[in-house]
């Protein structure tokens, strides 16, 4: 195995994104991506054949994850939408707006 360290280290990153990815970890992404650059810096311009399951690993689990973080846009971009369309129907009816108890509140 002796050269192919930096490309299994890129499948163990990848693998590291996916479980961020289902634990919802946005916040902890920057380490990984930061390393995944270091780690491709440090990796020859011509790959060796023996690195080539390593690389399609990494790619197959690389895919997969931007898969993920696409559903997960959706699913918020989904959340937003609904709250939006909640919002939109509490101020149509006046209930948004708050009211002190046993105040009126007059201009004049």
């Amino acid at each position: 195995m002796e050269g192919l360290e930096g490309y299994a280290e890129l499948v163990e990153l990848a693998k590291r994104e996916s479980a961020l990815i289902a634990a919802g970890r946005w916040d902890d992404f920057d380490e990984v991506e930061r390393r995944r650059h270091l780690v491709l810096e440090s990796l020859p311009a011509r790959p060796s054949g023996r690195a080539r399951a390593l690389l399609e690993e990494a790619q197959r689990l690389v895919i997969a994850n931007a898969e993920a973080i696409d559903t997960a846009i959706e699913g918020t971009r989904d959340e937003l939408v609904h709250l939006s369309r909640g919002r939109r129907a509490m101020s149509s009816d006046g209930s948004t707006a708050p009211r002190a108890a046993g105040y009126v509140v007059s201009r004049g």
